[in-house]
């Protein structure tokens, strides 16, 4: 995400120029390396997996619980509001700070509404917290719905979603989580029976066809990008194979892509990437005002893009750092705290 917004950043007329077409309709030999750069690090390809790996890890925890639902629904929902919220309104007030010592403008009202994540006018990119929270209604819904009925149950909230979605007067005020909703649900498969069934189906050395489907889906197939969200089978394809690549490292049937996500840099790396997510915009709206000065960074966004992530990379991981310790960890443990005396003792989850 940190190369993606880099480069775009420095030119955003490429969200046109290039995300829009698929790699065949771009001209120019700059212009196909941009597309290849864009496309590897992809940000709506990074949101579908996040997505789908939410709704995995989200529904599996909920699997090991031995509330009742009702409890089990407000416990779930008290310790996501304290995963997410703490966290987002500290970075907040660091982010409204560096807007206006930049001259831009900052309302309290603009920020209540990003704080409370109605809104993203101050931090655009927070749209997908946004889109976590408002699926915390889908996954309480579905979890009861497999109790009663398995798989089928998810798939029958999908289907009743997909059509509430429709409604011509519901569709604007749910844009992305009408798009996003399927990856949450194939993230809600994954930990069921259905999904290891999947899972096992697909060998170890699988991952890279996986990967190669996921990366290219939205960029390699002729004609299929002339709107960014619409497209249902570009859309299908890489919604899909993001699935069955978070369902086989789920069930560590991933080969190597899995035994080096289980390295300690990687797995330190997944702790703090919540905290990253949030700070790493920060410096790329700092550091890119200085680099837009100068023609070259504007003419060339990719190479400049490239070295622009890497500074940002640098200096977002140990702000992230000090985020996951003295920030994330605080409310998580205040979730807990709040929440332990209220349905017996949790079983330990599997780590995900």
């Amino acid at each position: 995400m940190a190369v993606y917004h880099s480069v775009l950043q420095l030119d955003p007329s490429q969200i046109q120029r290039i995300l829009s077409h698929d790699i065949w309709n771009i001209p120019g030999g700059y212009g196909t390396v941009d597309k290849v750069v864009l496309s590897i690090w992809n940000g709506q390809t990074a949101v579908a997996v996040f997505f789908v790996l939410s709704g995995a890890v989200l529904f599996g925890t909920l699997q090991q619980r031995k509330f009742r639902p009702l409890v089990s629904s407000i416990d779930f929902t008290v310790k996501r509001i304290l995963r997410i919220y703490p966290a987002l309104f500290v970075c907040l007030i660091i982010y409204t700070l560096v807007v206006l010592a930049m001259g831009d403008h900052a309302s309290v009202s603009q920020f209540w509404q990003n704080a409370l994540l109605i809104d993203n006018p101050i931090q655009g990119e927070s749209w997908t917290l946004q889109v976590e929270m408002l699926a915390i209604p889908l996954i309480l819904v579905s979890f009861v719905s497999w109790r009663a009925a398995g798989a089928a149950g998810i798939v029958a909230v999908y289907v009743c979603t997909w059509l509430l979605f429709r409604i011509p007067w519901l569709a604007p005020l749910f844009g992305h989580p009408r798009t996003y909703t399927l990856c949450f649900v194939l993230g809600f498969l994954i930990p069921t029976s259905a999904g290891s069934r999947i899972a096992a189906r697909f060998p170890s050395g699988a991952w890279p066809l996986l990967l190669i489907v996921l990366l290219g889906a939205r960029h390699l197939i002729p004609t299929r990008i002339h709107s960014i969200n619409t497209d249902l089978f570009s859309l299908g394809l890489l919604f899909v194979s993001a699935g069955l690549l978070v369902a086989i490292l789920y069930y560590e049937n991933a080969g190597s892509l899995g035994a080096f996500l289980q390295r300690p840099f990687a797995v330190y790396l997944g702790r703090a990437s919540y905290s990253f997510y949030l700070y790493n915009v920060i410096f790329i709206r700092i550091l890119s005002v200085v680099l837009l000065r100068y023609t070259s960074a504007r003419e060339h966004p990719v190479e400049w893009g490239i070295a622009l992530s890497i500074a940002v990379i640098a200096l977002t991981i140990p702000v992230a750092h000090l985020s996951e310790r003295f920030i994330e960890n605080p409310g998580v443990m205040l979730g807990r705290r709040i929440t332990r005396n209220w349905g017996g003792r949790e079983p330990a989850t599997r780590a995900a």
